[in-house]
């Protein structure tokens, strides 16, 4: 199985700029969910076996704490995201986006949307793993949100094996990445 991020943040001419409907994931989206698996797959030169099959996912994607989404257009899946939940981290992994969508925002939408419910499961740390080939199309998404490069993940990914990993934190952290803690604060209450 591969683990690629096939997210790429730079605008493309191939559709209009499109709101896609991002929502959880119900089991009758493993399928759809396979295919966009299989493009990155192919799309990257990567291998998977002839009998793929979405299947022997990890069930956890669709139960809670953890969490799947996918991103429609016109009634199409056209991208992917799952969170699951290891203590303090969550591992942002199934993270596809079909190639004429990207630089859409869709991406982000379902990033935003694993970022949500990440933070109300009390999640610190938001982990992800992927291969130098993608760095290309995954390295302003890793700058805008504030990822930073990490040896070795601190918690077991299951079968996801990447070569690269990255972290980013997600509690008290504002929409511009500061922390909500740098504020200035009024330290003489009630002082003239």
């Amino acid at each position: 199985l591969c683990l690629p991020i096939t997210l790429n943040i730079q605008q493309t001419s191939a559709i209009p700029m499109t709101k896609a409907t991002v929502r959880r994931a119900i089991s009758s989206d493993k399928y759809a969910v396979s295919e966009l698996v299989k493009q990155a797959c192919v799309e990257f030169g990567w291998t998977f076996s002839s009998d793929f099959s979405t299947d022997d996912y990890d069930p956890d994607y669709y139960r809670l704490p953890s969490a799947m989404y996918v991103a429609e257009v016109n009634g199409s899946v056209v991208g992917s995201a799952a969170f699951l939940k290891k203590g303090i981290y969550g591992l942002l992994v199934r993270f596809y986006l079909r190639r004429d969508y990207r630089g859409h925002g869709i991406g982000l939408q379902l990033y935003n949307a694993i970022t949500s419910v990440a933070r109300l499961r009390h999640t610190q740390f938001l982990l992800l793993g992927t291969e130098p080939e993608n760095l290309p199309y995954l390295f302003p998404f890793l700058l805008h949100n504030h990822f930073t490069r990490i040896d070795h993940p601190p918690v077991n990914f299951n079968r996801e094996t990447s070569s690269l990993y990255f972290q980013t934190p997600l509690n008290g952290l504002g929409n511009n990445g500061q922390s909500h803690n740098n504020r200035p604060r009024n330290s003489h209450k009630g002082s003239a």
